[in-house]
């Protein structure tokens, strides 16, 4: 898509990237990185909740490279978003049904 951003850090840059592309502007809630494999080649998972719309959706990823999880989860977010399918967050917590 051509678009570049900034931001305090790789993660957030790719999120305001995203967002550019995707012309929505959401309000991120909650960010989780995980090991989910050992080894030099682990698999990193990232959980991402977002609110637009007074509405909240969250989307995972999975990969190698942390900020290609991350991107993938913030994806999986604004799609949910653009389906309209919010999703199930337990109130006070940040635990979710990462549905």
């Amino acid at each position: 898509f051509g678009v570049t951003a900034e931001g305090n850090g790789p993660v957030e840059a790719i999120f305001k990237a995203i967002e550019t592309a995707a012309q929505v502007t959401a309000e991120l809630e909650f960010f989780q990185i995980e090991a989910v494999t050992p080894r030099a080649d682990a698999q990193g998972q990232a959980h991402v909740r977002i609110r637009a719309n007074d509405k909240l959706y969250t989307g995972h990823g999975l990969a190698t490279d942390i900020v290609e999880a991350s991107a993938r989860a913030y994806i999986a977010a604004l799609s949910r978003l653009d389906l309209d399918q919010p999703s199930t967050v337990v109130a006070g917590s940040a635990a979710s049904r990462w549905s």
